[in-house]
Order: C-alpha cells, then sequence, then structure tokens
C-alpha cells in the first residue's frame, strides 16, 4: 500500500525554496565588490574626507649625481577617477629597468597616515644593493608627496612583503617628504 503525500508537502517545498532564494539575493546584494578590481575602485573610497585630491602628481626618476642618488621631477596628471597615489608609483616604477615588467602597484588604502601599497606579484623579485635602495626610496619619496601619508606599508597581492632585498620591511617605512635629503645607504626608515 502506498503512502499519499501530506497535503503540506507542497507549501513546504514551496516555503524552502524561496527560503534559498531569498539568502541567494542577500548574500550578492551585501557581498563585497569582488569582481571590480581594487585599482579601479573609485578615488572617494580611498580619499580620507575633506582632502583635496591634487589635480598633478610628481613622478620622481632616480639618478646618481657622483655617488649620491637623487631625484629629478616631473609632472604628470592621472584620469579622472584613477587614484593619484597608484598612478604616481606605477609612473615611478615603469622608469626603473630593474623592476620586471608587469610590476605595478595595484592599490594604495590609508589609514591613520600608514599607506598600504598592494603589489603585483612580478613586484616581488631579487633586487641588488643599489637597485633595492633605489626602488624603496623612491617608493617612499612618491607617497611623501601626499599630506595623508606618513608612513608605508606593502603587500603583494595582499600578502606582507618581509623584504626588498636586504631591507626588513616588517615595520611601517617613513615616507620622505619633498626637499628632504635622501638618506645614505641603510634603512629608508631611519628617514625622519
Amino acid at each position: 500500500m502506498k503512502k499519499k503525500p501530506s497535503p503540506l508537502f507542497p507549501i513546504v517545498v514551496a516555503l524552502a525554496g524561496t527560503a534559498v532564494l531569498a539568502s541567494v539575493v542577500i548574500y550578492i546584494k551585501d557581498s563585497p565588490g569582488k569582481s571590480v578590481p581594487p585599482e579601479q575602485h573609485r578615488l572617494a573610497d580611498t580619499q580620507p574626507p575633506g582632502l583635496k585630491t591634487p589635480d598633478k602628481v610628481t613622478v620622481y626618476k632616480p639618478r646618481y649625481d657622483g655617488d649620491k642618488l637623487v631625484f629629478d621631477k616631473s609632472q604628470a596628471k592621472a584620469a579622472p577617477k584613477e587614484d593619484p597615489k597608484v598612478f604616481a608609483l606605477n609612473e615611478f616604477l615603469k622608469g626603473l629597468p630593474m623592476v620586471p615588467k608587469g610590476a605595478r602597484a595595484k592599490s594604495v588604502k590609508v589609514a591613520n597616515g600608514v599607506a598600504t601599497v598592494d603589489f603585483t606579484a612580478e613586484f616581488e623579485t631579487f633586487y641588488g644593493t643599489e637597485d633595492e635602495q633605489t626602488v624603496l626610496k623612491g617608493i617612499l619619496t612618491t607617497l611623501g608627496q601626499f599630506e595623508d601619508v606618513d608612513k608605508a606599508v606593502f603587500t603583494v597581492e595582499g600578502k606582507p612583503l618581509e623584504s626588498i632585498g636586504n631591507v626588513d620591511l616588517g615595520e611601517p617605512q617613513q615616507v620622505m617628504r619633498p626637499g628632504q635629503t635622501v638618506p645614505e645607504s641603510g634603512d629608508a626608515a631611519s628617514a625622519s
């Protein structure tokens, strides 16, 4: 003898289906925007309230004057919705022969004066002693033009970057303000 299904069975199935559908809709609606890469987030998402966005940024190009590392400066303008910090860093990196193609800053997020700069995987490579100083000091000088940044930490694809060559990056690195002299070989973080 076959058992007859309960008359409530279709109602229970309909309610369960509705609950599953509602859960999926809520998840999609409330989930973070993973489809938009961080470098394409609106500038308003990365700027503290009341901070003026610069019309132009300074792009630094390193060179040696004898034994002294100096930076030549030029002005450039980022695209209207491009983060000027990311733009300035990428313009700096483009001009360095020791930096692999594809190495670029993906995002810069600033909290309490500390910028977290996330780079692509290509950035994490072996740099010689002179090269590591040039790369690090150039990044810290580039970030120093932005008044909301005092220090910087670095990540590669979201994971902490422990060092660039022999330079330990375990602690936030002090940025270098325009006009500040570049410290001699040694820890770039010692600049004040």
